[in-house]
């Protein structure tokens, strides 16, 4: 057996989460890789990690096309955490049984530990912990029952093998203890807890170094955080004279971005060039291959104008980018085959795209705007460097205080970068309506009305199957007592399906108490309906009143100048009054979406959709990977809520002003 080393290896199943587990481990700074979940047991033993980790897959371990692993693995010797798909490769391979379980288990559950055990050792008998499985054991053999929720057993063991399977996600934020589990793991696994920022930034410098060897490199800057960063640590590598950095004006950036970013370069102390190229990016196209089957015709995409996919705007603005930099990479490099391009890509980011940290590429939890054709050529070329690609977000933020960044630099709002506020913008032409909107409309109304709901409902059987006795007595209570209207909207936004990214509507909440509802109960009924109801993903509070309509069509919404500068007035109001209240800092970040909702216009009335919408998405998260919405009375100050709804009434065509309600998971923190 080969000699062991002070790492863990995250065997990836297909799903985002191997990238929290991957960051779960550096927080307790606890060296880990990222591999495919194929990967030979023999191949995992001549590596010599001292433990593995099999993070949740994006389905269940029963479909047939279902990810295919070694069920060596288990026999290697070395200690083995798996996580949903992970706990159910355990239980078969021990010739246990699972079955699909009925409705989505996604959601924040008490699961009930066995914490006599090692693994739970500072747990308490009855924590908090995030379910996103669709599988639930039917059989157990050869392993012990370690935890519970409700009559589900979530929690497997062979404690003298130390082999152990969690059906919840213990390296996200919203399971309290979760990092403790992890902690606990490491230990029994002997595993050292010395790979801190300091290696990690010391390893990222000698890669740089070995990696540039003297070519120049063209550094592509937003004035965002993680490009910041890179270029200083670029900086610090190889010097200011052997770089050039590259700002590109795209017509996406929030208001005085530009201008920051302009700031941001002269303190780097670098050689810049500013290139305006908003309509380049405004009229802009491009083609996307069939990753099904990369030997079919490539597609092509609408204009950016015309541009209602959010994964293509992502794609066009990247292309686009790149595009830009090639063309001066040779006006100033003369065409040179050695000249490089610098990104302020994340780690995560690589692993999203399947870059060169990733199990593997074809396995993508999204398409990420860092990988488009051009970037691939100079990747397969090793001509892009990537100084912050062995970082995640807030790890960035110390790495940034390292090397001496302001304060104010390292607490500004995430942005998304070269997209902006085009991804803030959800541009629709025709309304979504889809087989599954009527139902989906009544089953919100069940559940905010769920005190007048008879137990003989056509729809009563989805209620019981998502939810326990103690959530239906606090429906009741909570629907009699503040007396929702559910209102589902006719568009479709980003989401979680357990595992899985998907596109579902998004329900409107509200209430007579306009300004000042029980945020308790609204965040409850939130909870319930995307518990519930499969076909919404996220829940917003409509201030001003009871939503009187049924709302079935929507406001014609292009990526129109005009449109882009709403977003951009909204997205300045809103954070000014945070900063006003000196609160900016209560919230990591807090997107402002323009969405193509006119409220309070009778279905008979004949007066057309013509106004639109404007959600507050104020969103807390240590990690900015999995987190929580913020909560007005609570995270935020009401009075500082109420003046931002008041102050964004006031632009001009706006219906009305919501806050997004839903954490993530079920929701993504963007809606796009």
């Amino acid at each position: 057996m080969a000699k062991l080393v002070d790492k863990v290896a995250i065997l990836d199943a297909g799903s985002p989460y191997a990238k929290k587990l991957d960051r779960a481990c550096r927080a307790s700074n606890v060296e880990s890789q990222v591999i495919a979940l194929e990967t030979p047991a023999h191949t995992i033993k001549s590596k010599g990690y001292k433990a593995l980790l099999v993070s949740g897959g994006a389905g269940s371990i029963n479909t047939f096309d279902s990810p295919w692993y070694d069920p060596g693995i288990f026999s290697l010797g070395v200690p083995v955490l798996g996580l949903n798909y992970g706990m159910s490769m355990l239980i078969k391979t021990y010739n246990g049984s699972v079955r699909t379980a009925g409705g989505r288990q996604t959601g924040v559950i008490d699961a009930v530990l066995d914490d006599s055990l090692e693994l739970f050792k500072g747990c308490k008998s009855k924590e908090l912990a995030l379910v996103t499985h669709g599988d639930t054991v039917e059989k157990l053999v050869g392993l012990k029952a370690i935890a519970h929720w409700r009559k589900r057993v979530i929690g497997v063991a062979d404690v003298s093998k130390n082999l152990y399977g969690l059906h919840f996600h213990p390296e996200v934020i919203v399971t309290p203890k979760g990092q403790k589990m992890l902690d606990n793991f490491f230990k029994m696994a002997k595993l050292k807890t010395t790979f801190n920022i300091a290696k990690r930034e010391e390893k990222a410098m000698d890669r740089i170094r070995k990696q540039c060897s003297g070519r120049p490199v063209l550094m592509l800057c937003s004035g965002g955080l993680d490009s910041t960063v890179a270029a200083m640590i670029l900086k610090k590598c190889i010097g200011a004279q052997e770089m050039y950095c590259l700002l590109v004006e795209t017509g996406f950036e929030k208001k005085g971005g530009f201008e920051k970013a302009k700031d941001v370069l002269e303190k780097i102390g670098v050689g810049y060039s500013i290139q305006n190229a908003f309509t380049r990016f405004y009229s802009a196209q491009t083609t996307i291959p069939n990753r099904a089957n990369p030997a079919e015709r490539r597609r092509e995409t609408k204009w950016m104008v015309d541009q209602t996919e959010p994964e293509d705007k992502r794609v066009i603005c990247r292309d686009v980018l790149f595009h830009i930099a090639e063309e001066f990479l040779i006006e100033k490099f003369g065409g040179s085959n050695d000249a490089c391009i610098g990104l302020g890509s994340l780690r995560s980011d690589i692993l999203d795209m399947g870059g060169h940290l990733a199990a593997h590429a074809a396995r993508v939890s999204k398409s990420h705007s860092n990988n488009v054709d051009v970037q691939r050529k100079y990747r397969h070329e090793d001509r892009i460097i990537e100084p912050v690609g062995e970082f995640h977000k807030k790890e960035v933020v110390q790495v940034g205080k390292d090397i001496g960044l302001s304060n104010e630099q390292m607490t500004e709002h995430p942005f998304p970068s070269e997209i902006g506020i085009a991804l803030r913008l959800v541009s629709m032409h025709l309304v979504h309506v889809g087989r599954h909107f009527a139902e989906t409309q009544v089953l919100c109304k069940c559940v905010t009305e769920f005190d007048k709901v008879k137990s003989d409902h056509a729809l009563m059987s989805l209620i019981l199957g998502a939810t326990d006795e103690e959530d239906r007595k606090e429906m009741k209570t909570v629907a009699a007592r503040s007396k929702f209207v559910a209102t589902v909207m006719p568009l479709e936004v980003v989401g979680m399906h357990g595992p899985k990214k998907t596109y579902y509507y998004a329900c409107a909440l509200s209430d007579n108490k306009d300004l000042s509802p029980k945020w308790e109960d609204v965040f409850f009924m939130a909870r319930m309906i995307c518990r519930v109801c499969h076909d919404v993903n996220r829940v917003a509070y409509a201030f001003g009143g009871k939503v009187p309509h049924i709302i079935r069509d929507i406001t014609p919404t292009y990526m129109t100048r005009h449109n882009y500068d709403m977003v951009r007035a909204a997205d300045y109001l809103a954070h000014d009054v945070l900063r006003q209240k000196g609160v900016y800092n209560k919230v990591d970040q807090m997107p402002v979406v323009l969405i193509p909702i006119h409220f309070d216009r009778g279905l008979l009335s004949g007066e057309p959709s013509v106004r639109r919408s404007i959600v507050l998405r104020p969103f807390i998260s240590p990690t900015l990977m999995s987190g929580h919405a913020a909560m007005p009375g609570k995270d935020i100050p009401n009075d500082a809520m109420k003046e931002i709804v008041t102050t964004l009434k006031k632009l001009p065509g706006i219906s009305r002003i919501l806050i997004d309600v839903t954490h993530k998971p079920p929701a993504h923190v963007e809606w796009q």
